[in-house]
């Protein structure tokens, strides 16, 4: 197929959602320039040409999602996620202790983050043909199978970031297709569990707490009185799981509660974090600081936290106009899902929102010590190829839902 036909539309171009197509590139573009700004002159450089290439590439990828009916992904969603399956082994056998990449020649990608694409696409068809079955203890097992299964893979490699994303959109798509509120309370029970698990006093309360909803509520004592053992185990086995930990585990965990706990180890880039962000002020220190330590100041400052080195440089009302451009990006894409009507679509469409307004809210919450430092990008600023690409394969799938609303 030449490059014509790829990009040759079966829609008019003036039917194309323009807001979320021009907030997608305008996020594309403003970590191009950052990266560019904080990596020039020093190693890290490489990271600014590898982004504008994967850049180019995703935007190229992006027009050719356009033209893929959603009854072709429909058609191939179960594909797509045995396809990931096969690819998230791929990884796990491979040698090294970090298993995240499959390398072919000067080529890597990563497949976690196409796997939560494939996600989405599977759990989208599967639990829209069981709309009216959704609150069912089968439709819930099997989901909650097949989540597991990808986030044991994914957190082997180790990814603890990308992992929670598969159970985080499974909630999300639950919540789209109709799933009760207790039963989506019974999905996250088990991580109320081992919060409150720190303190038995803390786990008593809320264990007898649980037990007192489950009486109240339970509609399936199968699926309920199961989640009930399923959180007695959670509570009583944290304790032990904790202290057998190794030390620079449960250093993580203290510092995000308190980062002065390792101020010169597992917080430092936390408290440098706060530090980078507060430095900016109103209007920030510029794209061109001339201070020779300026990378010494936040050691990753071109990873999962550029979102700090973006306040470093354009002060709090750089920050309000990105946060601003993030809100104005999933608000369109509820006006999407709002008109979506097919049940597949308004799903899939719904499962995309979940990831990234997950991703930005974790993201940003983890930079300012709101949430623990799990390795989530913020998307489109954070450099990365394999997560852009799937970002704007995303992005068209959303566009391709509001072209086939507009048609019907």
């Amino acid at each position: 197929m030449k490059l014509k036909e790829i990009l040759k539309f079966d829609v008019p171009l003036t039917k194309l959602d323009n807001i979320l197509l021009g907030l997608t590139l305008f996020l594309g573009l403003v970590s191009v320039a950052l990266l560019f700004f904080i990596t020039n002159g020093t190693p890290y450089f490489i990271l600014f040409r590898k982004q504008v290439i994967f850049l180019l590439v995703s935007i190229f990828l992006l027009l050719v999602i356009l033209r893929i009916p959603l009854r072709i992904h429909y058609s191939l969603s179960y594909i797509y996620l045995a396809i990931s399956f096969i690819l998230l082994v791929l990884v796990l056998v491979q040698g090294g202790e970090v298993k995240r990449w499959i390398r072919l020649g000067f080529f890597q990608f990563q497949p976690s983050e196409f796997a939560k694409i494939a996600w989405i696409f599977a759990l989208g068809r599967f639990l829209g043909g069981r709309i009216n079955e959704i609150n069912r203890l089968k439709v819930i097992v099997v989901s909650i199978l097949f989540a597991f299964l990808l986030f044991a893979f994914v957190v082997a490699e180790p990814d603890l970031g990308t992992a929670l994303m598969f159970p985080i959109i499974l909630l999300g798509m639950l919540y789209a297709g109709g799933a009760s509120y207790f039963n989506i309370f019974l999905l996250l029970s088990p991580v109320l569990s081992l919060i409150t698990a720190f303190h038995w006093i803390a786990w008593a309360i809320y264990f007898l707490l649980f037990i007192f909803i489950l009486y109240k509520n339970s509609k399936t004592p199968l699926l309920s009185w199961s989640f009930g053992v399923l959180n007695f185990l959670v509570g009583t086995i944290t304790p032990f799981t904790w202290r057998r930990l190794y030390d620079y585990q449960r250093a993580r965990i203290l510092t995000f509660v308190n980062p002065a706990y390792d101020p010169f180890g597992a917080g430092y880039q936390l408290i440098q974090s706060k530090i980078a962000i507060g430095s900016g002020g109103l209007y920030g220190k510029g794209l061109s600081i001339k201070n020779p330590y300026e990378l010494e100041f936040l050691p990753a400052r071109y990873t999962d936290f550029i979102f700090s080195s973006f306040c470093e440089r354009f002060g709090f009302i750089g920050v309000v106009i990105l946060i601003a451009v993030f809100f104005l990006f999933l608000y369109r894409m509820g006006e999407i899902i709002g008109m979506t009507r097919h049940n597949f679509s308004r799903l899939v469409g719904f499962g995309v929102f979940t990831l990234f307004f997950s991703q930005i809210f974790i993201n940003i919450a983890m930079t300012v010590g709101l949430a623990p430092i799990t390795g989530l990008p913020l998307p489109f600023i954070t450099p990365g190829g394999s997560a852009l690409i799937s970002y704007m394969i995303a992005v068209g799938v959303l566009i391709r839902i509001d072209l086939e609303n507009a048609q019907k």
